[in-house]
């Protein structure tokens, strides 16, 4: 039982810090090595509420004899909790498939990400994103993987997933939480300069579930498109 209010509480303020938010604003495409960019956005994160009354009316620990305590949320009407949480990231292109990301929250929260492009194609992308970020005492890792798929010019569908370690050092005892995300985002590019990204993610552990919806203003050049294949009839010479 005490292990479930200390999970509950670890829960909640990871989600309060912005930790565990899984959305990955801008595409798989990396920008120019030298540009940069920004990402403001808005995330609301919806905690399960088997957590919230664990945390907020405790667990009813056991007694000395092993047996549990009555309920103390018994007859309180509980329902999932939302939480914002508004994040800053500046963005630059390293070198060609290779971006650096280095964020932080309205909690104290830090960010670091380097984005490695694998895949840049007419209709499809793929990048990987590994990600350290901290708050206090609550380090995390994160490799999400990030899919587009270019319906046009200006709009690209965008699934993620990701696999995510959390660890906590409260009372001087280490935990890990391991959590996985998938979700759905699209962007919506208006110029050359600037798009709007909904997005919505879902996290799981053994423990718990959060939902987060968001919306990303995204600053900064239009990644281009990979170059046409070349022709056979742009080596012929005339005779």
């Amino acid at each position: 039982m005490q292990r479930r209010i200390w999970w509950s509480a670890f829960v909640l303020l990871i989600t309060l810090c912005g930790c565990p938010a899984a959305n990955r604003y801008g595409t798989p495409r990396t920008m120019p090595a030298g540009t940069s960019g920004h990402v403001l956005s808005l995330d609301g994160n919806l905690l399960s509420d088997d957590m919230v009354g664990s945390f907020l009316c405790g667990s009813g620990a056991a007694e000395e004899t092993g047996e549990p305590a009555d309920d103390p949320c018994k007859g309180r009407d509980l329902t999932p909790l939302p939480f914002p949480n508004v994040v800053y990231t500046w963005r630059h292109g390293l070198a060609q498939g290779l971006e650096l990301g280095v964020g932080a929250g309205t909690a104290p929260f830090l960010g670091l990400d380097l984005k490695v492009e694998l895949l840049r194609s007419r209709y499809f992308d793929a990048a990987v994103a590994p990600t350290l970020a901290t708050s206090f005492i609550y380090p995390s890792v994160s490799l999400p993987l990030l899919l587009g798929i270019n319906l046009s010019n200006d709009v690209a569908l965008l699934p993620q997933a990701g696999a995510h370690l959390f660890t906590a050092i409260p009372d001087q005892e280490s935990h890990i939480a391991f959590w996985w995300s998938a979700g759905l985002g699209a962007q919506f590019r208006s110029d050359d300069d600037f798009a709007l990204q909904p997005s919505l993610q879902w996290m799981a552990s053994s423990e718990a579930n959060i939902l987060t919806a968001g919306l990303g203003l995204v600053w900064g050049p239009r990644p281009a498109d990979p170059p046409p294949p070349v022709s056979n009839d742009d080596f012929r010479t005339d005779i």
